[in-house]
């Protein structure tokens, strides 16, 4: 089977000034989709993208944005994403679960999967996918 590999190029470097400009010129370099990295200084240290560039950009472009959650919480902002116009949403398995927090580098990851709540993961993805959008974990 020939699979076509997809570029998902992210913005997260881009010049937030000139942001139009930046995602046409992912666009014209051949890019499939556009990644929006949302970060909220609680799952990961840095804070990023939210809400307000999110429904900035989906006017802008028509290649489907992919949203790449990683916050706390991811389950309280699904629906705002998905209406916001995200066409791809990515959450992280360890937000689901009591011991995230002590799972602070990905060599530690086997201890918190038996803790995982795979039933609300599950739901989750089926909450995304029934709004007509694409779900990851």
């Amino acid at each position: 089977m020939d699979k076509k590999i997809k570029v998902s190029t992210s913005i997260l470097s881009a010049d937030f000034t000139r942001l139009g400009d930046e995602i046409k010129k992912c666009e014209n370099a051949g890019a499939d989709i556009i990644h929006v990295d949302v970060m909220d200084g609680h799952f990961v240290p840095n804070i990023s993208i939210g809400h307000p560039i999110l429904k900035a950009i989906r006017p802008i472009t028509k290649l489907p944005i992919e949203t790449h959650l990683m916050i706390e919480n991811p389950w309280a902002y699904i629906d705002d994403f998905c209406d916001l116009g995200a066409d791809i949403v990515s959450i992280h398995a360890e937000c689901y679960g009591p011991r995230r927090k002590n799972c602070q580098n990905y060599g530690e990851f086997p201890k918190v999967v038996d803790t995982i709540d795979e039933g609300k993961i599950t739901k989750d993805l089926k909450r995304i996918q029934s709004k007509g959008k694409q779900a990851y974990v």
